[in-house]
């Protein structure tokens, strides 16, 4: 009997420390009623975002417009890469996410993809931005840009990408 017992507690122990689709899909589900609870709608956190973090055209020369967003960042340093000395007036933005594991992930796939100087910033949401590429001007800007619109291998969505022009905590 006390064999019994042994057995299938460790084989719940062993079954029950598992992810699966279903305990995702399930804390998915209990976020969503909790958030519907507070908002009446699941998808404030997403429309608030969306409409907090919109680029707007910007001239930047004759016949030139660009998405731009003017925001306070401050650098993340991500496991050994650093915003030292890459962060300049006019960054591309690539991604944009509320959590951190997601802009590492993004990282890590986009500094082997050729692009050695991404790096992480992010707002006082916080909203991670990973910005594949670092400008002084806003024509470098545009030609960034356009290259990674480019690029086949980003598979970007509207609003992406724009240029966020950071405006850093603690810089007067």
């Amino acid at each position: 009997m006390k064999k019994i017992v042994t057995v299938i507690a460790a084989a719940l122990i062993l079954t029950g420390c598992k992810t699966s689709e279903a305990n995702y899909r399930a804390a998915y589900e209990t976020a969503k009623r909790q958030t519907e609870a507070r908002h009446g709608d699941p998808d404030v956190p997403t429309q608030q975002l969306q409409q907090y973090n919109m680029p707007r055209p910007t001239a930047v020369a004759p016949g030139d417009t660009l998405p731009m967003l003017r925001e306070r960042v401050t650098p993340v340093n991500v496991e050994g890469i650093t915003t030292e000395g890459k962060m300049q007036g006019y960054n591309v933005v690539v991604g944009q996410f509320h959590q951190l594991f997601n802009a590492k992930a993004m990282l890590g796939r986009l500094i082997p993809g050729g692009y050695k100087d991404a790096f992480v910033v992010k707002n006082s949401q916080p909203v991670y931005y990973v910005i594949a590429q670092s400008s002084a001007t806003p024509d470098e800007a545009g030609m960034a840009l356009r290259a990674v619109e480019a690029d086949s291998t980003m598979r970007l969505r509207a609003p992406l990408p724009f240029i966020l022009c950071p405006v850093i905590y603690g810089a007067h």
